[in-house]
């Protein structure tokens, strides 16, 4: 299975089982389930989490995850967007575009290698 396709989590910050796992039940015709679990493509998903978590969040990568929150009040966009790039190729993730500029929509356009 390629590394893009996984278990997709709730990303709407509305749904009440935010960062749940995403679970859509299938019934056959006895009424049986037969599917619920989401697995879909998870690039986008990754990416985020990547973004958002912070290093030691993690429990069998204690130093995976950029820590975007502490970027507010910080100045040095060089230093991020080279930590965002190195905690991408952490997971196998290659960048191929990466705007972050001041008062400039943040872009980043990346994937898993082929």
């Amino acid at each position: 299975m390629s590394k893009n396709i996984g278990i997709q989590i709730q990303g709407d910050k509305e749904h009440p089982a935010f960062m749940d796992l995403h679970v859509e039940v299938q019934r056959d015709q006895q009424g049986l389930i037969i599917q619920g679990i989401v697995v879909n493509d998870i690039v986008e998903q990754n990416k985020s989490l990547l973004l958002i978590t912070h290093p030691g969040e993690w429990k069998m990568n204690p130093t995976l995850g950029v820590g975007l929150s502490n970027m507010l009040l910080d100045h040095d966009y060089l230093a991020w967007r080279h930590r965002i790039r190195e905690q991408f190729a952490l997971d196998e993730l290659v960048v191929y575009r990466l705007d972050l500029f001041p008062n400039k929509p943040f872009v980043i356009d990346a994937n898993y290698k082929k």
